[in-house]
């Protein structure tokens, strides 16, 4: 509002100055505090951006604050809206399920009889019959015949051939798992391979070589797979070779000073005999003149892994010359010089498990011992010219006797047939005296040592003691026709 001239020079006095002032001047004031403000903000805007790109744009800002409780009662309510649909859901499924059960209970109503379904299959005549019978009858011919097989029959002899070791006794000799390959080793102190395959007329092995150099080999064993050889001699390291007769592994020789053989770490006397474990590939035992028997790996030569002390009835070191694994692996029988046969568990190296003294005449040389396949028989061949078979549920007493066996040597061996039905062993006679006996077939004037079989084919070899140390496998091609076979010779 304008004020009046008059009242203004009236108030000021007569020589005083009149001042108007416009009410517009309020309004540039706020639009000049408006254009200030978004200058301000177009500044700020500036610095934020400038902030965030030099990475400290959360600097000096207030920490957003939440309404908690607004927060949990927003999720309950929407707990609750979940849950009430999840309810509904479940009902309308029960609903349904009761209306198709009620559907499926309809009375059934006593069905009639139902007439004959008539088929256009014909039906069987008496010639079918008879045919049929027929058929059984042959089927009884079979087994008749079968049943009327004799022992030479079932023995694999119908063909054989002779290989020639070298010019003293044959001591050892073992046939690979698959039946193709032969180990031999003897007096000599030299191991040949025999290659089946590989073998052309002349009969010679593919490679020989003395892997104890002046020791006697007294027992070859393949493994369970086949790629390598034990080799025990007349020294008190064991070895294993390869197929190819190259060293893999030598057992370490014990403490001759040391009293306890447990505290030794290897034999300290010569060997007699050693096998595999069936079951674990790298182990295998052995049994010393020392009066312990060790469990081997292959992977570790530095020491054996188990020690097994034979003792006699009195107390005192019982040497075991023959030790075998069961089929299964869970025990392994010792013969010792005393006479006994000891039963051990491999886990328990304290005390034997079984034990059968005076199983052969105390102060011989029990030669082999062998499992039957089916884990329940053990056979013995024992110094005192018997052959002896064992129940091991029953331990005590023989459950059969041969005796006049003549053994003469301590590598003579025996062993079953793959069907448990027969048992393999070698004997020794005088030279140029009368016939031996073995598998029931004679060769007269020579020494039999080692009968072996093989368990998948058809195949037996066994090794001599003439005048050309001769190992002579034989076999019959007709029983097994996947069995490996060896070369024929007239």
């Amino acid at each position: 509002m304008m004020e009046d001239p008059e009242k203004a020079r009236g108030g000021g006095g007569g020589g005083g100055v009149s001042v108007s002032v416009s009410g517009g001047g309020d309004e540039n004031t706020m639009m000049e505090r408006g254009e200030e403000s978004e200058e301000e903000r177009d500044v700020e805007e500036g610095e934020s951006e400038v902030a965030n790109v030099m990475g400290f744009g959360g600097f000096g800002k207030k920490a957003r604050t939440f309404d908690l409780q607004a927060i949990f009662e927003q999720t309950r309510r929407t707990a609750m809206e979940r849950s009430r649909h999840v309810l509904a859901e479940r009902e309308e499924e029960q609903e349904e399920g009761r209306g198709r059960e009620e559907t499926r209970h309809v009375p059934v109503s006593v069905p009639s009889p139902l007439l004959p379904i008539q088929t256009n299959k014909p039906r069987p005549s008496v010639r079918a019959t008879d045919a049929d019978a027929e058929s059984d009858e042959d089927e009884d011919s079979v087994d008749d015949e079968n049943d009327e097989e004799t022992i030479e029959d079932r023995i694999p002899a119908s063909h054989e051939i002779t290989l020639h070791h070298g010019n003293k006794t044959v001591f050892a000799l073992s046939l690979d798992p698959a039946g193709a390959r032969i180990v031999t080793g003897g007096a000599d102190c030299s191991v040949s391979f025999w290659d089946f395959a590989g073998m052309d007329s002349s009969l010679q092995p593919f490679r020989s070589v003395q892997p104890m150099e002046n020791h006697q080999i007294r027992d070859l064993a393949y493994s369970t797979t086949g790629d390598v050889i034990l080799v025990v001699s007349g020294s008190a390291q064991a070895k294993v070779v390869d197929r190819d007769g190259f060293p893999v592994m030598e057992c370490m020789k014990g403490d001759q000073y040391l009293s306890d053989m447990t505290n030794t770490k290897g034999h300290t006397a010569m060997l007699n005999a050693g096998c595999w474990n069936p079951k674990t590939k790298e182990q295998f035992l052995t049994c010393s003149n020392d009066g312990t028997s060790r469990l081997w790996d292959v992977n570790q030569p530095g020491r054996c892994v188990s020690v097994y002390k034979g003792r006699s009835a009195q107390g005192r070191r019982a040497a075991p010359t023959a030790c075998v694994f069961d089929r299964s692996a869970a025990m392994f029988a010792g013969a010792c010089t005393d006479g006994s046969i000891q039963l051990w568990d491999p886990r328990i190296k304290v005390h034997p498990k079984l034990i059968c003294r005076g199983a052969h005449a105390p102060g011989g040389h029990t030669t082999s011992l062998c499992f039957s396949y089916d884990g329940s028989c053990l056979a013995s061949r024992g110094g005192d010219d018997t052959l002896k078979t064992w129940d091991v549920r029953s331990f005590s007493q023989p459950v059969a006797v041969t005796c006049d066996l003549p053994n003469l040597y301590h590598s003579t061996d025996v062993c079953f047939s793959p069907d448990d039905k027969l048992l393999l062993t070698g004997t020794s006679a005088k030279r140029g005296g009368e016939p031996i006996d073995g598998w029931d077939y004679d060769w007269p004037g020579a020494f039999v040592l080692l009968p072996g079989a093989q368990p998948e084919g058809r195949q037996a070899v066994r090794g001599e003691a003439d005048a050309a140390s001769e190992g002579r496998p034989g076999g019959d091609p007709g029983l097994h026709h996947n069995a490996a076979r060896p070369p024929v010779v007239p």
